[in-house]
């Protein structure tokens, strides 16, 4: 396999990445409340702060990725 195969290949999502596994865990309700905040157009600082609350422990970074879709998981909240 070239080079390029491989880097296309390991970039394929394969799953949801960490923030999007910890959308995943939660509630129906809080995830819909969560995802209103974001359509909203609120602070990603404030649901990050909430979300450390409830469980969230990966970077900043990774959550303001996956809340923008610059993240290769396949889910986009």
């Amino acid at each position: 396999m070239g080079l390029l195969s491989e880097l296309a290949a390991d970039a394929e999502p394969k799953g949801p990445c960490v923030s999007g596994r910890w959308f995943d865990s939660l509630p129906d309700a809080d995830r819909a409340d969560a995802l209103a905040w974001l359509a909203d157009g609120r602070a990603k600082s404030a649901l990050l702060r909430v979300a450390r609350n409830h469980g969230y422990t990966a970077s900043s970074s990774m959550f303001y990725a996956h809340t923008v879709g610059n993240c290769i998981c396949p889910r986009k909240d």
